[in-house]
Parts: structure tokens; sequence; C-alpha cells
């Protein structure tokens, strides 16, 4: 309801009839942002061909994108990783960033280390892969007019907040998830 906007819903998937619907579905119920998920590394998710193993391919993501901006009158958003397994250069992101741009969106969440796709679960994808606020920050210099809300590896409202001053936001799910007092 109105009392509780503005709230975003994610959604994952690959296929861009299916995020069609999702768009018209997601208008009815007054969300004020849809984010496709571009980050998750489980294994089901990729043998459902979405999460961070769609950073591999930046046509279905540029399809995906399209099709939801066409179809959400509202804001559409993104949420990836800086890289994947050993896809992990700063060119690589860039480009990545680069293609889901072009479509239109104007915000990008950054889970700031690699998804490691194979050999690490998804909890040990949160903590075994470098962090590298340094990506998020070059990616702001190359794309000024774009708002780049870091995620990944803040432990504390204290570290938030001082990361505010840093960055366009501060993602912080994990933390409110695991201590929701520290609000």
């Amino acid at each position: 309801n109105n009392n509780q906007n503005p709230i975003a819903l994610q959604v994952g998937g690959s296929n861009y009839k299916e995020l069609i619907k999702c768009s018209k579905i997601i208008k009815k119920y007054n969300f004020d942002e849809m984010n496709l998920n571009l980050g998750c590394p489980s294994k089901s998710v990729q043998k459902g061909s979405f999460g961070a193993c769609l950073m591999k391919n930046k046509l279905i993501v540029k399809d995906c994108l399209k099709a939801m901006l066409d179809n959400f009158d509202k804001e559409v958003t993104i949420k990836c990783r800086t890289g994947i397994d050993n896809n992990s250069s700063y060119n690589f992101f860039k480009d990545f960033i680069e293609a889901a741009l072009s479509c239109g969106i104007n915000t990008v969440y950054i889970h700031a280390r690699n998804a490691i796709l194979k050999g690490l679960s998804p909890k040990e994808n949160r903590m075994i892969p470098p962090l590298k606020y340094n990506f998020v920050r070059k990616i702001k210099s190359d794309f000024p007019n774009t708002q780049f809300i870091v995620n990944g590896g803040i432990n504390s409202i204290d570290q938030a907040y001082e990361f505010s001053k840093k960055y366009d936001g501060v993602m912080v799910g994990r933390l409110i998830r695991s201590n929701p007092f520290c609000l």
C-alpha cells in the first residue's frame, strides 16, 4: 500500500515473455521498482538460466531489460556482481554495465564481488571472493549519471553510514536480516 512505498520487487528470469507477464502483474500491486536479479550464483538459479550466469550473455540481459522497461511504467533496475568466474577484469564488468545501461536503466545495485558459479555455495560466494569496492567507484566515474548502489561485506550500520557518504546508496539486506534491531 502507499504507506509502505517506495518498495521494489526483485525477479529472476531469462525469458523476456515471462518477464513481460511479471511486469504486468507487478504493476497491479503498486511496486515502485522492478529489479532483475543478475547476481545469485546458486545451482538451482543457474539451472533456471537466471541470476549471475546471465552476466555471460549480454544479449539475453538486454532483451529482458527492454521487455521489462516496455511493460513496466516505473523504475527497472538490476542487481549484479563485478564479474563471474574467471571473468574478473574491470573491462568485463564495464562492458556488461554498458550493455545494461544501453537499454535505459538508471540504477544498478552491485554486489562488489565476483560470483563463482562452480565450487562455492551461495553463502561462500558472499564471503570468499574478494570485495572490489574499487570497481564500484570506477564504474561511477565512467558513468556519472547512473546511480550505483553498493552491496556486499557491509557488517554494521556504522559502516553502511560511512559507505553512504562514498556511494550513491548502500544495500544492507543480509545485515538487516541477521540483526533487524541494528536499525
